[in-house]
């Protein structure tokens, strides 16, 4: 009896480290995406990499995308950033293959590096970028960034006239993008992100109107900044 109670002592203790270390990681996960919030998106890859987890590197891959898109100021630049942030994804997918947050990095970054590619290049992206975004939506129905990317790459590819060739159809665009705005209807970024799909859609209209949504909203991280700034581009596009 006294044997045994060591041995239940000692799993003890140690499932109660394990709990300790696991709320430690996500603490720290926590602090990568308030570095991103805050738009210190070169601190977020560094930290987010350090974690060695597939949340971690997950965050770090976002931070290498919203870099590339937000604060890189050439074209070579930017394709450096969004092959790290592939890079990071892919070791975020090796480390748990179950975590949609990786696939909708991959995604994100695989969708940013298409717009650099030759036309080989974007058909073999292209089946990838769908991939991983329904992959993303399979592994939790609930969470709304894959469907907002898998809008945007129905919309595009119908827009260039190729959609024949990957399944691509102009009509899953709204329904896609609806139901993120019915998961999270003040993030600015799926306002923009629709309303650009609306405009490669010819649907000059309802992108006005989602514009001046996005605009309307309070702008309480980086990534909202600079969305609104998105918006104010494409909405004097627009008019």
């Amino acid at each position: 009896m006294r044997e045994f109670g060591k041995v239940g002592l000692f799993f003890l203790l140690w499932g109660l480290v394990i709990g300790v270390l696991a709320s430690m990681a996500m603490a720290d996960a926590g602090e990568v995406q308030s570095l991103i919030d805050a738009g210190k998106f070169k601190e977020a890859v560094e930290a987010g990499a350090k974690l060695g987890t597939s949340e971690g590197y997950s965050l770090a891959s976002k931070a290498a995308a919203y870099f590339a898109i937000y604060l890189a100021s050439t074209d070579d630049e930017k394709r450096d950033w969004f092959r790290q942030a592939e890079s990071l994804a892919r070791k975020a997918i090796e480390l748990d293959p179950k975590n949609p947050q990786a696939y909708m990095a991959l995604g994100r970054a695989l969708g940013r590096l298409a717009e650099y590619a030759n036309l080989f290049s974007q058909v073999s992206l292209g089946l990838q970028i769908r991939q991983a975004f329904e992959k993303a939506i399979s592994l939790d129905p609930s969470y709304p960034e894959p469907k907002v990317g898998l809008a945007l790459w129905h919309a595009e590819l119908t827009a260039k006239g190729v959609g024949f060739l990957f399944g691509a159809q102009a009509g899953r665009v709204e329904p896609l993008m609806e139901e993120a705005l019915r998961l999270q209807p003040n993030r600015i970024i799926f306002h923009v992100e629709y309303a650009r799909a609306m405009l490669a859609l010819g649907r000059k209209d309802k992108a006005k109107t989602l514009l001046e949504r996005a605009l309307s909203l309070p702008a309480r991280t980086a990534e909202d900044r600079f969305e609104q700034e998105r918006a104010r581009a494409l909405l004097r596009e627009v008019r």
